[in-house]
């Protein structure tokens, strides 16, 4: 609503009231609050992971993951111990699962651990070339362009 000079006092005082009534307090359903209530809820990650050795399942912690990586199709995950395990999720699912602080997908294929970055070196067109602690591994693990700046912001906290 807008007002018009000469302004009226009844005219005035409605406009008043309609802007207090829209300004008051919103009416929150419980869906919208229950939603408010799970953001402001600290995110749980994933702390183990079975996987299969032979016929018996082993829980795996996370801290004792160096990375994740994806090969011919299959999702692989490298323990400290240097063994590599199948895991029953897609490096996607694993990148929501996995604690931020901890994990980083470098790239499409890995998602690293920091403990496992032995040293970053700079490549060529502005990308990233990570060495991992990994003597197995001898394929270069490249960050691309667009993911460098947050993957030095992960690096330096």
């Amino acid at each position: 609503d807008y007002l018009l000079k000469p302004v009226a006092q009844d005219e005035l005082s409605q406009a008043l009231s309609k802007l207090r009534h829209l300004r008051g307090p919103a009416a929150l359903d419980a869906g919208t609050l229950q939603q408010m209530m799970q953001m402001l809820k600290p995110k749980e990650f994933k702390n183990r992971f079975m996987v299969r050795v032979g016929d018996h399942l082993t829980a795996i912690d996370a801290a004792d993951v160096d990375f994740f990586f994806g090969e011919n199709k299959i999702v692989w995950l490298r323990h400290a111990n240097g063994r590599k395990y199948p895991v029953d999720y897609t490096l996607e699912q694993l990148d929501g699962m996995l604690d931020p602080e901890r994990f980083f997908r470098v790239n499409r294929q890995y998602i690293a651990s920091i403990g496992v970055i032995r040293d970053v070196v700079a490549y060529s067109n502005s990308r990233l070339k990570v060495n991992l602690k990994d003597p197995m591994n001898e394929d270069p693990v490249l960050i691309s362009r667009e993911k460098v700046e947050a993957f030095k912001t992960w690096l330096g906290k």
